[in-house]
């Protein structure tokens, strides 16, 4: 289950629900991928997944800024871009948050990644 929470009541608008929904598809990817992974639960718990998730958000909050995109248009973007250089996306999600790798718009509005 995800819960999302907002400081103010009332019914979502149309974007803060997709919004919302691209939370919950990032959550159900992230997921889904742990679970398919064959991992040796005695180096690998549940604290690591979780320092692991952390790291994934932290680097996909500064790729929404660099990029100027929504915090689900920038997982999607590091998960593409684990997933064409071949690598995991912890690894990746490091490198974002070491500033080895950063993402940005160009005038066209494409992302262009170093």
């Amino acid at each position: 289950m995800l819960d999302l929470y907002r400081d103010v009541p009332g019914v979502l608008t149309d974007h803060q629900l997709a919004e919302a929904l691209s939370f919950a598809d990032a959550a159900t990817s992230i997921l889904l991928h742990l679970q398919s992974q064959d991992l040796d639960r005695s180096d690998s718990g549940p604290v690591h997944v979780i320092e692991d998730r952390a790291e994934v958000h932290q680097a996909t909050g500064m790729i929404a800024v660099q990029a100027d995109v929504t915090l689900g248009q920038a997982l999607v973007l590091l998960r593409a871009r684990a997933f064409a250089a071949e690598r995991p996306i912890i690894s990746l999600a490091r490198d974002v948050l070491a500033g080895d790798v950063r993402f940005a718009s160009d005038e066209d509005g494409c992302i262009q990644g170093d």
